[in-house]
This record gives structure tokens, C-alpha cells and sequence, in this order.
């Protein structure tokens, strides 16, 4: 009986594995260039009908990853064959990007189109401001509590004071 149950589950696991969906596509730069190490994300699953007892993120499908060939080219395989997809498209370089209403059953998914992100400008020391808004050096950070505003060096006198569960408001606490 023990030997006819587990050959049972075994048989019924090897079933439902070849029964997944796998999605494929191409990554592009802006200039249609076929970009070779970007990641493909697996961001979200929708169901294709009705309504879904996840949120769109928790799906065990999400996260599911794959890097780009030379040939821009991915492979995502495993996939539930009854939701649709969100994928994130990623590469250092460049700005991200999504695809939307991603169904593997359908064929490939459209190309997606990474933009160049412009160079970041240097940070070295020397150009940082500390506390306030940038410009405005020395003049420290401003809060607003209870409709006051109070510098930096007065704000460690307040407190937060607890109750049911949520701040409230602060109180001078000495």
C-alpha cells in the first residue's frame, strides 16, 4: 500500500512539472542595439480570469529570474500556465524597464527598450551640503512638530508618546 501510494505522488509531481509555461523575449537598447547581461525579473502574476486570492507580488512564480544571452534573447521557464505576468528588466547602465500582459502560452513577450541613464555627476565630499536643503550649508535641518517649527539641536527635548498602538503626538518630554 506504502509503495503504491508513493509511486502515486511521484507519478502525479512528474505530471503536473511538465505541465508549466515558460516565457521568452528580447532586450533592446533605445536604439534597437540587442543588449547582452540584462536580468529579466519576474515582477507580478495577474490571473487571466476571474479574480486572484494573492496580491500580485506574492505569487511563487515572482522573482523568478534570467540574464540575457549575446543575442539579447531570454528564457524564463517554470512558469504557472494560468497567469499572466509583469516582468522587470534591469542592466547596470541603463534605466529599467517593465513589460506588461506577459502570457506564455501566447508566444514571445514584446521587446523591451532599456534607456541609457545619464551619467551621475561626482560626489565627492567636497560638493555635499550638510543638514537643510541643498544651498543652504550651515543652516541645519527644520522640523515641524505640533505646528512649531524647531531646529535640529531642540528636537532630542521631544518624545513620542504611545497610545493604542500609534503615535499620537509628541509631547516636550524632560
Amino acid at each position: 500500500m506504502r509503495k503504491t501510494l508513493l509511486a502515486f505522488i511521484f507519478a502525479s509531481g512528474w505530471v503536473f512539472a511538465e505541465d508549466r509555461a515558460t516565457a521568452t523575449g528580447k532586450v533592446t537598447d533605445a536604439a534597437g542595439k540587442l543588449l547582452e547581461h540584462a536580468t529579466v525579473f519576474v515582477y507580478e502574476g495577474h490571473v487571466k480570469k476571474g479574480y486572484g486570492v494573492y496580491c500580485p507580488t506574492c505569487w511563487a512564480d515572482c522573482g523568478k529570474h534570467a540574464a540575457t544571452d549575446p543575442d539579447g534573447n531570454f528564457t524564463i521557464a517554470g512558469l504557472n500556465p494560468d497567469l499572466k505576468f509583469k516582468l522587470m528588466v534591469v542592466r547596470e547602465g541603463y534605466t529599467s524597464a517593465f513589460v506588461d500582459q506577459v502570457d506564455p502560452a501566447k508566444g514571445a513577450a514584446q521587446p523591451a527598450s532599456l534607456k541609457a541613464r545619464p551619467p551621475i555627476e561626482d560626489t565627492s565630499q567636497g560638493s555635499r551640503t550638510r543638514g537643510g536643503r541643498p544651498g543652504q550649508a550651515g543652516e541645519g535641518c527644520r522640523h515641524r512638530v505640533g505646528g512649531r517649527r524647531i531646529s535640529r539641536s531642540r528636537r532630542r527635548d521631544w518624545t513620542p508618546v504611545r497610545r493604542t498602538g500609534r503615535l499620537d503626538r509628541l509631547h516636550r518630554g524632560h
